[in-house]
């Protein structure tokens, strides 16, 4: 897609997928012994591209070095046109409970525009076949701020979707990434982005229509029935370790992050021949983890746990922050409840910003 950054790649040019699929099963199998996860997360990308076969040969292996899957949350990544009842059928008897559809919009125009490789008819299509398969816990993710849309397509847009009664929705601004198809085009001066303005407006309309639905907000860009809040996500919010295997995947250890080389053909090559495929690790300094973990906890409704950060950065938390967090409390834009710090509702367009100006005003 024109606007996606992630380590994505024609499956035609990974060459045979069962070898990839051999290499990632080598490194499930080499995960350290003491390791059960609570969650297991199968993206991003397209994993349902692999054959029927694969996809099960995958999950058993999952299962074979976890045990029972049962009691996980195990979600899968799927983008309508990929979706067929026999993989799905795959999915669910291999012991995957979520799914995450890319369906980004209900208006064909728009995933033109977007470069999505499906139509509106198929995303349809794809979550009652998710349905009809048994998934009770199927994410839906959507887009906003595509060039030409206006706030009022936006909301009957959403309307469409939450009509179909996701238990999750993850709705996202469209964000042009430097390296990206979009991103080249913007800096050329060949695309017009959606106004400030009305990318503000359509996120508000998110904000208050999703919540009235019964989708409550519990992370920026995340909504959901109570009890369905994507708990791997939440890991990766509330700053815990988490091990990963694939091309290109980042691990982290609470210390350090590592990569695992980008490129599927060498990944495969150097797991099957033993190496860890580990292509940089970068060392988190003390300051990097303190605005990196209140980064990430202020994107939670909930906040930041005070306690947890303390524990984890080894910093006392007013002794540092303090003086800027009553000043911002006093603004009207965070809040401390229950021993964590949030965002106040009024403050939530401008996360990041709060975010920046709380670390500007940190106490060395």
């Amino acid at each position: 897609c024109p606007y996606c950054d992630f380590n994505s790649r024609p499956v035609e040019s990974v060459g045979e997928t069962g070898d990839f699929v051999t290499a990632l099963c080598a490194e499930i199998d080499r995960l350290p012994d003491d390791f059960q996860p609570e969650t297991i997360y199968v993206g991003g990308g397209t994993p349902t591209l692999l054959a029927e076969g694969e996809i099960a040969r995958l999950l058993a292996r999952l299962a074979g070095r976890f045990g029972d899957l049962a009691g996980r949350e195990v979600t899968v990544e799927a983008n309508p046109g990929t979706v067929t009842p026999g993989k799905l059928a795959r999915l669910r008897e291999g012991g995957v409970s979520r799914l995450s559809i890319g369906l980004q919009s209900f208006r064909d125009d728009l995933l033109a525009t977007l470069g999505r490789g499906h139509s509106a008819g198929q995303a349809r299509e794809a979550f009652e076949l998710a349905r009809g398969a048994g998934f009770d816990n199927v994410n839906l993710d959507v887009i906003f701020s595509v060039p030409g849309q206006r706030p009022a397509e936006f909301a009957a847009d959403l309307a469409r979707v939450a009509a179909l009664a996701p238990d999750h929705l993850s709705v996202y601004s469209l964000i042009y990434e430097r390296d990206t198809k979009f991103g080249r085009r913007l800096r050329d001066g060949a695309i017009t982005p959606v106004s400030d303005d009305d990318d503000a407006a359509m996120y508000e309309q998110a904000c208050e229509f999703l919540p009235a639905a019964g989708h409550g907000r519990y992370e920026v860009s995340a909504f959901a029935w109570p009890g369905r809040e994507c708990r791997h996500n939440l890991c990766y919010w509330e700053y815990e370790p988490y091990h990963a295997c694939g091309p290109g995947a980042w691990s982290f250890d609470g210390r350090a992050r590592r990569l695992r080389h980008k490129d599927p053909g060498r990944y495969a090559r150097e797991t099957l021949a033993g190496d860890d495929g580990v292509a940089e690790m970068e060392r988190l300094t003390p300051d990097q983890m303190v605005s990196e973990m209140l980064l990430l906890g202020l994107r939670m409704t909930r906040g930041v746990d005070l306690v947890a950060f303390e524990r984890r950065t080894g910093h006392g938390f007013t002794q540092r922050f303090g003086p800027k967090v009553d000043e911002l409390t006093r603004a009207g834009l965070v809040e401390t409840v229950g021993g964590r710090l949030r965002l106040t509702r009024r403050a939530w367009p401008l996360g990041d910003a709060v975010t920046v100006e709380l670390m500007a005003g940190a106490e060395r």
